[in-house]
């Protein structure tokens, strides 16, 4: 295996990951950590606690904490403390939140169109492996 061209092959992937989220992002006005918040909320009718978001996001408290507080100015969710238990703090994603995460699924269904189109069959199962295998995911995190 050629080093080279896997390491040019991942930047190139790189830079057309990044050119695409900044389309949704409009930098600086939404961050990643934002947009998470949205998948988390997507298909939620009800409310769901900040405790519950760090948890599955895997980030601590306070940084969640700083991001809903930014996304309420934005009125990208909205959010409330219940009577019940004034510790806990609810939120869902409001329709200018909803709105939000719409554009970053087409942009992203944009993005697997233009991978689609260069690949055939086999080669799609097979880059859905390696991306699986290698967790691009991960890769990606140090841009947030």
């Amino acid at each position: 295996m050629n080093r080279k061209k896997v390491i040019s092959g991942i930047f190139k992937l790189q830079a057309n990951l990044n050119h695409e989220l900044k389309k949704v992002l409009r930098y600086p006005q939404y961050t990643k950590l934002q947009i998470r918040v949205l998948l988390e909320l997507d298909n939620q009718n009800e409310w769901v606690s900040l405790k519950d978001i760090s948890s599955n996001l895997v980030v601590s408290q306070t940084s969640i904490t700083r991001v809903v507080e930014r996304m309420q100015k934005q009125r990208l969710i909205h959010f409330k403390v219940p009577s019940t238990d004034r510790r806990k703090i609810l939120i869902k994603a409001s329709p200018a939140g909803n709105q939000l995460l719409k554009f970053f699924y087409e942009e992203v269904n944009l993005f697997l169109k233009k991978i689609d189109k260069g690949l055939n069959k086999s080669e799609k199962k097979i880059f859905q492996v390696i991306f699986e295998k290698i967790n691009l995911t991960d890769f990606f995190s140090d841009l947030e």
